[in-house]
This record gives C-alpha cells, sequence and structure tokens, in this order.
C-alpha cells in the first residue's frame, strides 16, 4: 500500500476569531475581488470563525450576516500577515 504524502506548496496564514451569537455566517473579501462565505462553528453558545489563506492573498474585510440575510457588523482593515 502507497501512503500519500502532502506538501504545503506555500506558507498559509491563519486567521480565528469569536463572532456574535446571531451570527449566521461572514462573508471574507480578498484584495483579488474573491470572496469566502464561513459558517461559524459553535462551542459553549459561541460562534467561532477560521480561515487559512495561502501567502500574498489579502484579506481586506469581514462581514457577518443574521439569519435573514442582514449585515450587521464588519471590520476592515483585517491586519496583514507577517
Amino acid at each position: 500500500m502507497q501512503r500519500a504524502a502532502y506538501c504545503w506548496p506555500r506558507a498559509i496564514t491563519g486567521y480565528a476569531g469569536l463572532v456574535s451569537p446571531r451570527t449566521a455566517y461572514v462573508i471574507a473579501s480578498f484584495a483579488d475581488g474573491t470572496t469566502r462565505r464561513l459558517t461559524p462553528a459553535l462551542l459553549s453558545a459561541r460562534g467561532y470563525i477560521a480561515l487559512a489563506i495561502p501567502h500574498g492573498a489579502r484579506l481586506i474585510r469581514l462581514i457577518s450576516y443574521d439569519a435573514a440575510g442582514h449585515p450587521f457588523a464588519s471590520t476592515t482593515p483585517v491586519p496583514p500577515a507577517k
């Protein structure tokens, strides 16, 4: 049996954070115009999000939405990776 090995082609940067309990999802926007939809993980009635991005990508904004799809919180600028 052959064992597959995976090597990350580049370094990644991870972001993690606590979100409001009313957050149904978060949209992460990047400098190149792409977005990612993140669903919070619940732990002890608290919501957390996490995102790993490749080196060179720049996260520019996070917007929190409630269950009705209404935005209610955002953050910008996001500190760049070091």
